[in-house]
């Protein structure tokens, strides 16, 4: 009787330190497994887009040559600057690479990737030019969206509304 006694208070014993060690690991990892959630946010989004609706002609329209540095959509173009900052959460220890996506008015603008630790941050830089294609009038409002996904699956999303600014000036003007 008492070998029997002995045995079931050894196996009570192990019981209760497999449950202790289940309970703590399920805190620790919120009871994921080990892939866990990728979540991120996204703050400070703030998208620039121009657009110079000048011809080419219409720009360089004059007499002479000049040179300069200049800042303008080039004629017929548009142009995006701006940045947001990406912040990782979520219980996905490790490195994990996201990515990002802005559109403006449903036309995607920029893209790209971002490989962040758990609870790392980055900022994104948008930095594109493009052709205009009529599409985004010149002091019109425009939805910018940031998108971030993590293998195929949407993470996040940023919203907002943005003036289109008007930019159609030759390259050189002479202001």
């Amino acid at each position: 009787m008492r070998r029997i006694a002995l045995i079931a208070g050894i196996g009570l014993i192990l019981l209760i330190g497999l449950l202790s060690y289940s309970v703590l690991w399920a805190a620790s990892t919120g009871g994921s497994d080990t892939e866990g959630t990728v979540n991120a946010t996204i703050t400070g989004l703030e998208p620039r887009v121009s657009v110079n609706t000048l011809s080419l002609e219409q720009a360089l329209a004059g007499d002479g040559t000049t040179s300069c540095v200049s800042t303008v959509p080039m004629p017929d173009g548009w142009q995006l600057a701006g940045s947001a900052r990406l912040e990782r959460r979520g219980n996905a220890s490790g490195q994990r690479t996201l990515s990002w996506s802005l559109t403006v008015d449903g036309r995607r603008l920029s893209n790209g990737t971002e490989t962040l630790d758990r609870y790392g941050s980055e900022r994104l830089l948008f930095v594109d030019a493009g052709e205009w294609d009529g599409a985004l009038e010149p002091g019109s409002t425009a939805t910018a969206n940031l998108t971030v996904s993590y293998n195929g699956t949407r993470v996040t999303s940023e919203t907002r509304s943005i003036t289109v600014h008007n930019r159609s000036e030759p390259p050189c003007s002479d202001k």
